[in-house]
This record gives structure tokens, sequence and C-alpha cells, in this order.
């Protein structure tokens, strides 16, 4: 039996806030750190940042063995503050952005794949989320 809680994984950003909403919400910036590990990549990001509007971020192995589209719709987008969205599959997810001063929380809450342990989808994300803070602040 797979847990069905939802996952929450969080990560502090040396960036201004402005910066950190930038760098996760524009396709070109995305594809630089939108992967789980090394040996994978983001090759297509499309997104359509506004209430009702899609989403589609594939993500394979560099060798082509593996990937996957994370795709979806936009529920409610607040400016700099929440994106909350619906994946395809119909699993929703959460995005809070949090300043202070300097830095800026990130803050996701999933609802997970019941295909996919916990442990790998949380492990899966925090990977993820480590290459966005790597990326922003080295930017």
């Amino acid at each position: 039996m797979k847990d069905t809680n939802p996952i929450t994984v969080q990560i502090t950003i040396n960036a201004a806030l402005a910066n950190v909403w930038s760098a996760w919400t524009t396709p070109q910036e995305v594809m630089h750190w939108n992967r789980p590990f090394s040996h994978w990549h983001c090759p297509v990001a499309e997104i359509n940042l506004t209430e009702q509007g899609t989403f589609l971020l594939r993500m394979e192995a560099k060798d082509g063995s593996e990937g996957f589209d994370h795709a979806g719709q936009y529920d409610k987008i607040l400016l700099h503050e929440r994106i909350e969205y619906t994946t395809k599959e119909g699993r929703k997810s959460k995005i809070l952005f949090t300043s202070d001063g300097n830095s800026t929380k990130v803050r996701e809450t999933f609802e997970p794949d019941s295909s996919i342990s916990f442990k790998e989808q949380r492990a899966f994300v925090d990977n993820i989320l480590a290459n966005f803070k790597k990326h922003v602040e080295n930017r």
C-alpha cells in the first residue's frame, strides 16, 4: 500500500524573491535546473503562467533511455507568492514562495503518484530543488 498523504519539501535560496520567481517560471531558466539526476535533462519547458494556463516539462535521461512529461494546468497564481496546479493525472500541487529579505523559501506540497514510493518521490523533488538552488545562487 502506497502512502497517499501529501509530500512537502522546502529549500531556502540565497536570492531575492523576484529572482527566485523568475527562475521558477521562465521556460529557458527551468530547462537549466529541472532535473532529478545529473545524467538527466529538461529539453522542453512550455509554461503559460496564467490561471487555467497549461505547462509541459519534459524530463528525460540524456541517453534517451527513460523520461516522462510533467504536465498540467495552473489553478491559482499569486505573483511572487503562490502557484497551484493540477497535473494531467489529476494530482494537486502547491508551491509557496516566502521572502526573508535576501533569501527566499520555496515550499512545495504535492499529492504523490501512487505507483512510486513516497521515499523515491521525496528524494526526486529534493534533488530538483537542490538543482534549483544551485542554479539561482550561481547565475
